[in-house]
């Protein structure tokens, strides 16, 4: 099954308000430097989403709902891969 198309203005939207409205990361608790190079720096911006549309049931949806959107280091994004999230980190204790 084909994945639904990321791009277009909806998307880009959706991120632009993520990124505005999440300053700090999901996975680790600490800022996001948006002056980074979003596709070399480790600590760069990515945007994910935190349900992976790949384990969705309905992949368009996963991957434009705002609620399922998170703000993420690339260096998380990547650690936390294609996993499913079943709560929230809030500490940083772990």
């Amino acid at each position: 099954m084909a994945l639904p198309e990321l791009s277009g203005r909806p998307r880009l939207r959706l991120i632009a308000q993520v990124r505005r409205e999440q300053p700090n990361c999901r996975w680790c608790g600490y800022a996001i430097d948006l002056t980074l190079d979003a596709k070399r720096h480790p600590m760069g911006s990515t945007v994910d989403e935190w349900e992976p549309r790949s384990k969705s049931a309905d992949p368009f949806r996963a991957a434009h709902t705002l609620s399922n959107l998170a703000h993420m280091h690339r260096k998380c994004n990547s650690a936390k891969g294609n996993d499913l999230v079943t709560e929230t980190r809030t500490s940083r204790e772990w």
